[in-house]
């Protein structure tokens, strides 16, 4: 079936500025694409200048009244109504030297313009006749012709003049007339072949191969009959000019985006919609990315050789063949293979590196594609990544990045991890400078400034999304120097003077750290004396390291709810004085100690200043503990070598282990014992001791070892 249409968009469209009536856009036959999978027809807009060729019959359905009779145009201005429209090429004569066409469809017009769509049939037959002993022939005839009649009416078919129109549906004859050369006759010769109808449908092409018999006989070699396509019978000036489509390049933009190392999905490719065979191909490559710039030249088809040719195949890019065009089943077009696209290395601009493919000519049909140059462009983005710096890799001095993550869709992460080196700006990202080990980076001390950026480099030159980190903040503890204490007033004793609690912070302090067992050293059962008001845990105003004052601490052989007294105390009862960070409660004989303060830092050691006067062969105990929620990440204890006699003061060191990979700290625990022990016996103290309180004086009480610290450090060497 050969196929004009009066097409457009849909009977409801209505066309501002055209007043009421029909708009009519005349279409080639529908060129048929698979996009995905769905076929997709493109009709082939031929040139108005063709319109007036037609004549356009408007009928009114109601009454049968002409509403318009004329050449065709874009837009018939009609009433409202229904109505048939017949439009036609031609006359359907018997015999005719040019084709016939015709069609009919029926619109509504109602307020406003609509679209009709109409399709045209070739409405008659071609005959024409091919003489393929045409030498031989004319050594024999004088003159030669293939009579062709349908009913009274003929025409002549030469090799000259070979081809006609016939009214589709009559009986056709075939007469084979010549003049022999040899004596002058004339001969008139019917001819029938089995493969010959006698009647042909419309848009049937018959054939007709001749050859010379014996005997001088005329007969029919081959009859075929097919249908015709009608841009071979439409005048090349009628037919569309060429057109650019792709399905895979954005329609807005002619841009494909590639995440390098992620890859293109599939080829990509360039359509060229062609009514007739493909006359030339001009284009330039335009390639950004250095590896490809080689390629970067005019290339014209009709001039290029074998190796240029091969030469862009071997790169990715296959090109139509001269003399090709559109069709049903396939559609000449350029093509930039998915290999090509992965291949394709981005720069570190944001708008990635532009590799195009500038189409400055395609004509066909003796027209040339308007609007150019065209520009397709393969976008190369980088990867999208980010290396993440895990906040347990982030120390005072020091930070470790950890694993490197790809936005979906935007970059292989198995490509990109192979290749990666790290770098950190102290500026805000305008200037970077690499790890100084690797994967981490490492200060001489810990630095003033606290926050920074880090970035991973593919390859060298393309940068992740940067990542933000702030170094903990080197912190010591509160009142390490043991400069803060509070002596509160507690009350009477029975026989004389007033009794204190000695608190490890000053007076008002809200956010307390220290906690004391002093309320256990002071329980007692029978009578509140002396020995049974002391407190295990004060402070000393004439034994310090540094500055004022420094904690004293020891083991207490009194309180714990037990009837001390100055001549008796219970082995049982005893205890080992306690100076820690956290909060302590003691009731029903029965102590409570709830560990650690709120803390974000990790150090890696913690120092201090001692003076130990041990009972016997004693030993006193330093710990410290750092947890991330209920999770213990790093212990450290110090306890001295035995010591035979009391000591002058001496710096201790105790190293703070991490476990592997330690999470951030979120609370501190650091506690002095001032014995290592847990169970005592009379000779573990000096009954009735005397010792000499802040405020209250001197004192007697029930006492083993004796502790001092003063001047407590945290070292943050990671």
């Amino acid at each position: 079936m050969v196929v004009l249409c009066f097409a457009a968009c849909s009977q409801e469209d209505q066309l501002e500025g055209t007043g009421q009536g029909i708009r009519i856009s005349l279409v080639a036959e529908p060129t048929v694409n698979v996009v995905g999978s769905r076929a997709v027809e493109t009709p082939n807009a031929l040139d108005p200048s063709a319109y007036p060729q037609f004549n356009l019959l408007i009928t009114r359905v109601s009454n049968s009244e002409v509403e318009y009779t004329g050449p065709g145009a874009e837009f018939i201005e009609t009433s409202q109504g229904t109505f048939d429209i017949l439009a036609t090429k031609g006359e359907n004569l018997l015999i005719d030297a040019n084709p016939y066409y015709t069609g009919t469809t029926r619109v509504t017009v109602g307020n406003g313009a609509v679209t009709a769509s109409i399709n045209c049939t070739l409405g008659n037959a071609i005959v024409s006749v091919v003489y393929p002993d045409a030498e031989v022939m004319d050594n024999v005839f004088s003159a030669y012709k293939l009579v062709v009649a349908v009913g009274e009416q003929s025409t002549e078919l030469t090799r000259d003049n070979s081809k006609t129109y016939v009214q589709a549906g009559q009986n056709i004859t075939y007469t084979f007339v010549a003049t022999k050369k040899s004596d002058n006759t004339e001969i008139s010769q019917p001819l029938s072949h089995a493969d010959l109808p006698t009647t042909l449908n419309a848009a049937d092409h018959c054939i007709l191969t001749l050859k010379l018999g014996s005997a001088l006989n005329m007969e029919i070699s081959k009859a075929d009959v097919k249908t015709e396509s009608i841009t071979e019978m439409l005048p090349m000036e009628w037919l569309p000019s060429p057109k650019l489509s792709s399905s895979t390049f954005d329609e807005a933009t002619n841009t494909i985006t590639v995440y390098e190392t992620q890859g293109a999905e599939s080829d990509a490719s360039i359509d060229l919609k062609l009514a007739s065979g493909l006359q030339e191909l001009k284009f330039a490559l335009n390639f950004a990315d250095a590896s490809l710039q080689e390629y970067n030249q005019e290339y014209t088809l009709s001039t290029m050789d074998f190796d240029t040719r091969d030469k862009l195949v071997k790169l990715g890019i296959t090109l139509p063949q001269e003399g090709e065009a559109t069709t049903s089943t396939s559609t000449p077009k350029i093509t930039i293979s998915k290999a090509l696209m992965d291949k394709m290395l981005a720069s570190d601009e944001e708008t990635g590196a532009k590799n195009v493919i500038s189409i400055t000519e395609v004509m066909a049909n003796n027209r040339l594609l308007e609007g150019t140059p065209v520009n397709y462009t393969v976008s190369v983005k980088k990867p999208e990544f980010t290396v993440a710096v895990p906040e347990e890799g982030i120390w005072s001095k020091e930070f470790t990045v950890g694993d490197c993550s790809v936005s979906e869709g935007k970059g292989n992460l198995e490509t990109i991890a192979q290749d990666l080196t790290y770098q950190y700006s102290a500026d805000g990202g305008n200037t970077w400078q690499p790890l100084s080990n690797g994967l981490t980076q490492v200060f001489n001390d810990c630095p003033t400034q606290k926050d920074y950026k880090v970035r991973a480099l593919y390859r060298g030159e393309l940068a992740s999304l940067p990542t933000d980190i702030t170094l903990e903040i080197p912190t010591q503890l509160p009142n390490s120097d043991m400069e803060s204490w509070y002596a509160k007033r507690l009350g009477k004793i029975t026989f004389s003077g007033e009794y204190y609690d000695f608190l490890p912070y000053n007076e008002g302090e809200s956010d307390i750290w220290w906690a004391t067992n002093n309320e256990r050293a002071r329980d007692y059962s029978v009578s509140r004396v002396k020995i049974t008001s002391s407190a295990c845990v004060s402070y000393s105003e004439n034994i310090k390291h540094g500055g004022n004052r420094s904690a004293l601490i020891y083991t207490s052989g009194h309180g714990g709810g037990y009837a001390s007294t100055s001549l008796i105390m219970y082995p049982e009862g005893a205890f080992a004085g306690s100076l820690f960070i956290g909060k302590y409660d003691w009731s029903e004989k029965t102590e409570t100690i709830t560990p650690g303060h709120s803390f974000s830092v990790r150090p890696t050691q913690m120092k201090f200043w001692y003076k130990y006067a041990p009972k016997d062969s004693d030993v006193f105990q330093a710990y410290i503990e750092l947890k991330n929620g209920d999770e213990v990440i790093a212990t450290g204890t110090f306890e001295p070598s035995v010591i035979s006699s009391e000591t002058g003061w001496e710096e201790a060191t105790v190293k703070v282990n991490y476990v592997n990979q330690p999470k951030a700290a979120t609370s501190i625990f650091v506690r002095f014992l001032s014995t290592n022990k847990t169970s005592f016996s009379s000779d573990d103290f000096n009954k009735n001791k005397s010792i000499t309180f802040p405020v209250m004086g001197d004192w007697n009480a029930h006492i083993g070892s004796m502790l001092y610290i003063d001047d407590i450090s945290l070292v943050y060497d990671k």
